[in-house]
């Protein structure tokens, strides 16, 4: 190789007409043989390993300094509730209480790195912080931990199948825990109390997706004592009916005031909706499920296609007690329209569709 070399300098030196010319045929030569000259191989870049404990609401690393390079975060769930960790835009799934998954992310420059819960809303009460990078070694390996706004206290457990907790407006001291069975278990001041607020079991058909599914209060609960239930009957139609809190005792609710305000036959057991919420105008709005389905005689999805019934609906509903500037600009033609308070029926509105009176027994 070196005589093949000498060679190759001789001819390029008889043919150079300059020192300089001399100096590119050397360096090409030498380039020729020397393949990796001047290219140093990268080095393997260091790897590290973060143990993550997701809690409610916070997040805790096992050292909040790393070095520069490939890190593996080692995440799992110790909270009640569903939590996600991100870094370097990588994230975990949504992990529920005692689910794990690692995730691996490439940190190459030095410094903060930020981390969070991707959930709605968990970043904002304290489930974000900060990862250090740096270049050499990491001496101090001390763990991190974010700290949130918001503490979890347990109330109360095994209360079986839970479908709502409200309380009423403006009332600081009562919580109403609405259970699918049919009772609306009261808590003051965070005790829950021996009797429940409102018991309609006797009425109420709780299997699969059914029972009592919601309850809202008046804006003006406080003067009127007038609230709303939505629930199942015991032949499985959906009922929203009227009620009142007794007037000698503001911790129970009178039962010899139910009033049904909404009735609707159903031809399957499933799909019934049951949120119910006041909106800012003062109409009582409520969500009617499609119906269910039942094939071949009921095809699936079959109400939510028709215009002729209330499934598939969000319904408009005047109480009465709606303050009378607040009233929007509805066209007649859909304008909610109030029963009088002797009469058993309600009316309802669905867009164009027009009135639709709810008839029938709770």
């Amino acid at each position: 190789m070196f005589l093949a070399m000498r060679g190759s300098l001789t001819r390029g030196c008889r043919q150079a007409h300059s020192p300089w010319m001399l100096l590119v045929v050397i360096c090409a030569a030498l380039v020729s043989i020397l393949p990796s000259a001047g290219r140093a191989e990268p080095l393997a870049m260091p790897v590290s390993t973060v143990t993550v404990s997701l809690t409610d609401f916070g997040i805790r690393l096992s050292t909040g300094t790393v070095r520069r390079g490939r890190v593996t975060f080692r995440v799992t769930n110790r909270g009640y509730l569903s939590h996600s960790f991100a870094i370097a835009g990588r994230e975990t799934r949504p992990l529920a209480n005692g689910k794990r998954q690692a995730i691996t992310v490439v940190l190459s420059g030095a410094g903060s790195y930020r981390f969070s819960s991707t959930m709605p809303g968990e970043a904002a009460i304290g489930m974000l912080g900060y990862l250090r990078v740096v270049r050499g070694q990491a001496t101090r390996r001390q763990p991190v931990t974010t700290s949130s706004r918001l503490r979890l206290t347990r109330l109360a457990s095994d209360l079986g199948a839970l479908t709502q907790v409200v309380s009423p407006p403006r009332d600081e001291e009562r919580m109403m825990v609405v259970q699918q069975a049919g009772r609306v278990l009261l808590f003051k001041n965070g005790v829950q109390q021996e009797r429940p607020f409102l018991d309609l079991r006797s009425i109420v058909r709780a299997e699969g997706e059914g029972g009592l599914l919601s309850l809202t209060f008046a804006p003006d609960y406080a003067g009127s004592g007038l609230f709303y239930a939505f629930f199942t009957n015991t032949a499985g139609n959906i009922r929203v009916v009227e009620m009142q809190r007794s007037s000698g005792d503001a911790d129970v609710a009178d039962p010899a005031s139910r009033r049904r305000v909404l009735a609707i036959q159903k031809f399957a057991p499933n799909h019934n909706g049951g949120m119910m919420q006041f909106g800012p105008d003062g109409y009582l709005y409520l969500s009617v499920g499609d119906g269910g389905a039942n094939p071949p005689a009921l095809p699936v999805g079959h109400f939510g296609q028709t215009i002729s019934d209330l499934f598939s609906t969000i319904l408009r509903i005047d109480h009465g007690t709606r303050p009378t500037e607040s009233r929007p600009a509805i066209p007649s033609s859909t304008s909610p329209r109030r029963a009088p308070r002797s009469s058993p029926t309600a009316f309802a509105t669905r867009g164009g569709s027009g009135s639709t009176p709810a008839r029938g027994r709770c």
